[in-house]
């Protein structure tokens, strides 16, 4: 699968291109071995994995999306259901929130 990148967390500014270079990089072994979907996952703000559902769209491979969220959301607040629209819209065909919390507090 793919995860969050380096261009995203570990830089003071947020440069689009440079999360989605990473994305198509990190994607390319991926694609190159004809899989059959591709996992975003472990990602923990909304911002970024659109970035890399939109950049990864055009690969046709279907895309299941995951945020480690909570009850409040990502890392900058935004509500769950929002980014669930978010990530929906740019292009992921399955969408949910990954292990950052247990299930009983997900639920």
């Amino acid at each position: 699968g793919i995860t969050q990148t380096k261009a995203y967390t570990y830089q003071s500014v947020k440069d689009k291109k440079l999360v989605q270079r990473e994305i198509l990089q990190n994607a390319e072994i991926l694609i190159k071995n004809k899989v059959d979907f591709i996992i975003l996952e472990y990602f923990r703000n909304v911002e970024e994995i659109v970035w890399a559902i939109e950049c990864l769209k055009d690969c046709n491979k279907p895309l299941f999306a995951s945020l480690c969220i909570g009850p409040r959301g990502d890392s900058a607040g935004v509500d769950p259901g929002e980014c669930a629209v978010r990530m929906v819209r740019a292009g992921a065909d399955v969408v949910g929130a990954n292990c950052l919390f247990d299930p009983f507090i997900n639920l």
